[in-house]
């Protein structure tokens, strides 16, 4: 098997480093390039921890690119598995997949997996979206893996890492990850990370082979059906103005029903579009991701003439399979419904060249994820990914905040 041109300097990176975060784009082919790399260095005792949808792809990856080796998967949500793993030490090598399951350093599988990753011999990272949101999910990794950074910056704590990285403020909801609750909403002083970050991250975006993307934004028109559903909801307009004018309010419960009364609203008329074009011929098969039950479920119903299939978080591993490979080998199936959340990362769907989020997230990195899913290496025609909005709605603070969180990405050079 032939390997792309970029991928054999990926794979010579890890192999040269024992700590290390392989940081190409979503559909770049990180798996095969750490396989290889894994290969190159002897390793011998290896524990892959995954997203437990992306296990499957780690086996079939495994019997084809590095048959004979030891290899164990876990997922992060198993802390059973995880701390078998821990009692069964002595691992030549621990690979971290989707590693932006570790940015917080509170959470038990986060510990859990970095405290792996440190004790092992070789521990190598891989995600391509290495900080969804903002420079302090970067905290808990480099303290774990690479603590000489820390102590180059001077910065031991994730409240110094926050003050020295982070523009935040204190806020009366939730909880962050240190007392008191912060949100954080830019970033300062990135110029002193970014030297450390392109010591042991190798990133790359664009690569030949792949063909074109366009992300278009597809604005809906607010009519009179969306002033009569917000009156249904009790939402006054006013409410609605304030959360637009927010920096960000996606912990917010108000605006969570906001975001889920703006996917209702959306999704019959999206379906509409969406069914006319299948019906004209303009494409095959789609792509159809939201994440609230009431907006997949109007998906389904507005589409259920061309023989959806998909899946949503409380889906068996086993049942997810089953819909992706009807997707892909099925000519008379010819849309792909699922939960963002679920169906965002670690699996192919590239049969098709059309993606439409019905619902965006408020991480630009979970987009790109989801977008991925279609625009990956072996896709050999243009791609098209739209995000339907609404003017004048909660849509334009979502849009707002994506492009604050691009701005500190591009600060880092991660973009």
């Amino acid at each position: 098997m032939k390997l792309y041109p970029h991928q054999p300097e990926g794979v010579a990176f890890l192999a040269e480093r024992d700590r290390a975060y392989l940081a190409d784009g979503m559909g770049l082919g990180k798996t095969i390039q750490a396989i290889l790399a894994a290969t190159r260095v002897g390793a011998r005792r290896i524990l892959v921890i995954a997203p437990a949808s992306t296990i499957p792809n780690w086996d079939r990856e495994w019997a084809d690119w590095g048959p004979g080796i030891d290899v164990t998967c876990v997922s992060y949500a198993s802390q059973k598995k995880l701390a078998q793993a821990q009692q069964g030490a002595g691992w030549d090598l621990v690979i971290l997949d989707e590693a932006h399951y570790c940015k917080n350093p509170n959470a038990k599988r986060t510990q859990a997996a970095l405290q792996l990753a440190a004790e092992a011999e070789r521990a190598w990272l891989l995600s391509g979206t290495p900080m969804p949101n903002h420079p302090g999910e970067l905290f808990a990794p480099m303290q774990a893996l690479w603590p000489r950074v820390l102590q180059q910056l001077g910065v031991s704590t994730y409240m110094q890492w926050v003050d020295r990285f982070c523009q935040y403020r204190r806020v009366h909801y939730g909880r962050g990850f240190g007392e008191p609750a912060l949100k954080i909403f830019g970033s300062r002083n990135l110029d002193q990370l970014k030297p450390h970050m392109a010591d042991i991250m190798l990133r790359r975006k664009d690569v030949e082979g792949l063909p074109p993307l366009r992300v278009h934004l597809s604005r809906l028109p607010k009519d009179a059906g969306f002033e009569r559903t917000l009156q249904q909801t009790g939402v006054d307009a006013a409410a609605l103005s304030r959360a637009i004018d927010a920096e960000e309010t996606a912990d917010d419960s108000s605006t969570a029903k906001l975001r889920r009364l703006m996917g209702e609203y959306k999704a019959p008329r999206i379906a509409f579009q969406i069914g006319k074009e299948l019906e004209d011929g303009a494409y095959p098969k789609i792509v159809v991701l939201a994440y609230h039950h009431a907006v997949l479920d109007a998906m389904q119903r507005g589409l259920a003439d061309f023989n959806p299939v998909g899946f949503r978080g409380s889906t068996t591993q086993a049942k997810r399979q089953e819909a992706i490979d009807r997707f892909t080998n099925d000519p008379t199936v010819h849309v792909f419904i699922a939960q963002q959340t679920a169906a965002g990362v670690g699996i192919n769907l590239q049969v098709a060249s059309e993606i439409v989020l019905v619902e965006p997230a408020w991480s630009p990195d979970d987009n790109a994820q989801a977008i991925k899913r279609i625009h990956r290496i072996g896709q050999d025609v243009p791609c098209r990914a739209r995000i339907f909005t609404v003017a004048g709605s909660l849509d334009e603070a979502v849009m707002g905040t994506i492009q604050r969180k691009l701005q500190m990405q591009r600060d880092l050079g991660l973009k």
